[in-house]
């Protein structure tokens, strides 16, 4: 199925009417899993309702199409800091086929880069609870605000059951991950990536009573730098990432090692339980609700979740003396900016405020219990000009396709950079404070 997406206009009322009726009203809705037929009778919409969303001047009605034949439909209202999401449908013989979930998305899309909207809200009657999960396993959140069902209002249906209510489900917007946010990197990672120390697996095998023993899943793994680290503590681990190339070069590196392309969101993906599902360097690039609930499931009982938060690409700022300079880290992002423009890039997007934080915030409220902290204090280490430009092409905002025809220009002003602050290629730096943070189920 090959859809293709438009907004509605004042000739599709009919055929909308029907679309919105068929999915959930009366025995036809019954062929898709979306019905209502045993919550409410009557209509669903009618033609006066769905010409006004359509020709309403602060909303759009999309169509989806198969073939030039609406198979589904949306509205998306614009209000006051979010938009607004409702009128969904799909033809009940095209559902549990993706049509949905290419519906949504493409909602999400339209109202974040169409109208900057940072928040999509929709309220869900709250006996409809498969269809709650379903949007729930795409990243909406419950936020338990109900609103009560228009009785006595035939417009909406003919109830049949008198405790129904609507409650209202939430999800942020923003830039959404694709396929080249690491593309090119992964050959640059162990090079120009500082090492996780010994020191920090040997504290978490304390910390965690590892023994051998259980399984690990190392969630946006990379090239499988922290899980190298750890899998001798497990009797299996298994990596996964959603970049092809780092699981390539993960497999390179660990052939032994269960390797797999996968985004988080995907998961569980029938992977089983383990013993500790870690993230390295990586949850906050992922849609952390909706990760949080599905790894939860995962872990075995009386096993954990552990974060490790570090900056490895470069060490701590400071101007306290050391036996060599220290890399000219500002004049390098300054390159940078000067060759991809003052907007940090990622993948074919940008992020001009950076990666979401409230990790923890997040942790606490699906239900996670803690945190137990492990510290790894730094130390100064010496790297090499060959290390440094490997950790600039390491960046996600400088993976090398981002230059396109201009690395080689960009590297050579790279080196020159580096060779003019210490002309031997020799430098020291800090490494920063790694901090591993432990949540139980």
């Amino acid at each position: 199925m090959q859809l293709s997406f438009r907004t509605a206009r004042a000739g599709d009322v009919d055929a909308l009417v029907d679309l919105v009726q068929s999915a959930y009203r009366g025995e036809r809705s019954r062929a898709g899993w979306t019905t209502e037929a045993d919550l409410l009778d009557g209509q669903r919409t009618d033609p006066g309702m769905v010409a006004a969303a359509i020709a309403g001047p602060d909303g759009v009605v999309l169509v989806a199409e198969d073939g030039g034949v609406p198979v589904a439909c949306c509205q998306l209202e614009r209000r006051d800091g979010y938009a607004y999401f409702g009128m969904f449908a799909v033809d009940p013989a095209r559902q549990a086929g993706g049509a949905g979930r290419a519906v949504l998305a493409e909602a999400e899309r339209y109202a974040r880069d169409e109208w900057g909207a940072a928040e999509l809200r929709m309220t869900v009657i709250v006996q409809r609870a498969e269809l709650i999960a379903w949007y729930e396993r795409r990243g909406y959140v419950r936020t338990g605000e109900l609103s009560a069902f228009p009785y006595g209002d035939e417009r909406f249906g003919l109830p049949l059951r008198p405790d129904l209510a609507f409650e209202t489900l939430t999800k942020k917007l923003g830039w959404e991950w694709d396929e080249t946010l690491f593309l090119g990197s992964a050959e640059h990672y162990d090079a120009g990536r500082l090492p996780y120390p010994a020191r920090l697996g040997a504290q978490l095998r304390d910390a965690l009573g590892l023994d051998g023993t259980g399984r690990l899943l190392d969630v946006g793994c990379g090239p499988g730098s922290l899980t190298r680290l750890l899998a001798p503590h497990f009797a299996a681990a298994v990596g996964v990432d959603a970049d092809r190339g780092m699981i390539a070069e993960a497999a390179r590196r660990a052939p032994e090692l269960e390797w797999q392309v996968l985004r988080a969101e995907e998961l569980p993906a029938g992977l089983g339980t383990f013993r500790v599902v870690a993230f390295a360097q990586s949850f906050h690039w992922m849609d952390q609700p909706l990760v949080a609930r599905n790894v939860r499931n995962m872990i075995e009982p009386g096993g954990a979740w552990v974060h490790v938060g570090a900056t490895t690409h470069r060490g701590e700022p400071g101007d306290d003396p050391l036996p060599l300079p220290r890399p000219p880290w500002d004049e390098v992002e300054d390159l940078v900016r000067a060759y991809l423009g003052p907007v940090r890039r990622a993948g074919r997007g940008t992020l001009p405020a950076g990666t979401p934080g409230g990790e923890e915030d997040v942790m606490r409220a699906v239900g996670y219990r803690g945190p137990q902290r492990i510290v790894v204090p730094g130390a100064v280490v010496e790297r090499g000009t060959d290390e440094l430009v490997a950790s600039v092409f390491s960046l996600s905002y400088a993976t090398p396709h981002l230059f396109g025809e201009r690395r080689p220009a960009f590297e050579a002003d790279l080196r020159k950079l580096l060779a003019d602050a210490a002309p031997d290629g020799r430098f020291n730096e800090r490494t920063r404070e790694m901090e591993a943070v432990i949540w139980r189920p």
